[in-house]
């Protein structure tokens, strides 16, 4: 078995930019994105024993945030719907949808378009910014919070747009 890299596009995330719709509508977030990475954020326990010389730690959650900053383009579905957020003052329920997590190196099948791994994760869109420097493109920065528990499960792409399958009702 050969060691292969594995690119950062084998590894995607799509917002849901419809929340309050009957179906999600899910577009890849990518263009004017450059760099994210989720940060876990872990909680960890410690505890010191009296009769122990040393410190006992466990990691017993996580707070994962995506911190993004993206450069603005018309016609994105993933700006539109960020901008109408900062626009609007989105607050609370406003500003909560859902992001598919899709893990398309753990498929069994290499360049697989069914049976892709995914977390379906409900989150909170934290505005941040709203701006950029003089002569440069518009920019937003805004955190996308994890609001709780995944649903594990799968997703199949057809023509890049995902529709998610939760874990045991796969067909």
């Amino acid at each position: 078995m050969s060691i292969k890299a594995i690119m950062r596009e084998q590894s995607t995330n799509f917002l849901n930019t419809k929340p309050t719709g009957t179906t999600p509508t899910y577009a890849l977030m990518n263009k004017g994105i450059e760099s994210s990475a989720v940060a876990y954020n872990a909680t960890v326990n410690t505890r010191h024993y009296v009769a122990d010389k040393n410190a006992t730690q466990g990691v017993t959650g996580f707070a994962k945030q995506l911190d993004v900053t993206q450069f603005a383009y018309k016609g994105d579905a993933c700006f539109e719907y960020i901008d109408d957020l900062i626009y609007n003052d989105a607050k609370g329920s406003d500003a909560e949808t859902e992001m598919l997590r899709v893990f398309n190196y753990r498929a069994t099948t290499e360049g697989a378009t069914t049976g892709i791994p995914a977390h379906l994760q409900p989150v909170i869109i934290q505005i941040d910014s709203h701006g950029g420097d003089g002569g440069d493109q518009l920019q937003i920065g805004y955190n996308v919070l994890f609001n709780g528990d995944p649903v594990k499960g799968t997703v199949s792409l057809v023509d890049g747009v995902p529709t998610f399958t939760p874990e045991g009702q796969e067909g």
